[in-house]
């Protein structure tokens, strides 16, 4: 039971914490998770954040934390650079500016409902993720992998995408107004029917066979 505990500075790296619940741990400011077993761990509805003095300044980096959950959390200062976040729940989870996803694996995450905007991150895989009503607006993805995955009524209002794939991917009334796909961005097969394309620049964008109509 880690109610009220105290983890600030802890020096976690490598440990083995499958299925630990982290849920009401009291400090958890300056952990050292990195290299960490962390699958199927509980932080949902935690504050990750340096304001109240629970999560900020998390170090998950190369972390496993497939199946982790997340949810309905609020997260800032906290480091997933090459984490393996597949499988695990982000449902309704506001991330801060200052959080890094560079090279994080997300595949079949739900991260439906989050705000990750501000972003500006590479190489992430969002394979066959359930990404529906995300708003990624103001964001620069680059080498970002939505193949498959649900994007419908996901925002990316005034975002550059370079080097995308979106193959296979549902759009379904997403928000692309001034949204820039620089170049390299792959959306052959993608269903975009009833998306807002107001302003966007779709010129480094491969539409083959996608559904545009309605």
């Amino acid at each position: 039971d880690l109610t009220e505990a105290n983890l600030q500075k802890a020096h976690l790296k490598e440990a083995n914490l499958r299925y630990i619940d982290f849920s009401k741990a009291l400090y958890v400011s300056g952990a050292d998770f990195s290299n960490a077993d962390l699958e199927g761990s509980v932080f949902t509805g935690g504050l990750l954040t340096t304001d109240n003095h629970s999560f900020g300044y998390v170090d998950f980096e190369y972390a496993n934390l497939r199946k982790a959950d997340f949810s309905n959390s609020a997260i800032d200062v906290v480091d997933f650079t090459n984490a393996n976040l597949s499988n695990s729940d982000f449902y309704n989870t506001e991330f801060g500016e200052d959080v890094r996803i560079d090279g994080a694996n997300f595949s079949n995450a739900d991260l439906s409902n989050a705000k990750l905007t501000y972003t500006s991150a590479q190489k992430v895989s969002l394979k066959s993720a359930d990404v529906r009503h995300t708003n990624f607006s103001n964001s620069d993805l680059n080498e970002f992998d939505f193949s498959k995955a649900n994007l419908d009524g996901v925002d990316f209002e005034d975002t550059t995408l370079e080097n995308c794939n979106f193959k296979s991917a549902t759009l379904i009334a997403a928000d692309l107004r001034g949204t820039v796909f620089r170049k390299g961005n792959d959306l052959e097969g993608a269903n975009l029917s009833g998306a807002d394309l107001e302003g966007a620049n779709l010129i480094g964008a491969n539409l083959k066979g996608a559904y545009l109509i309605g």
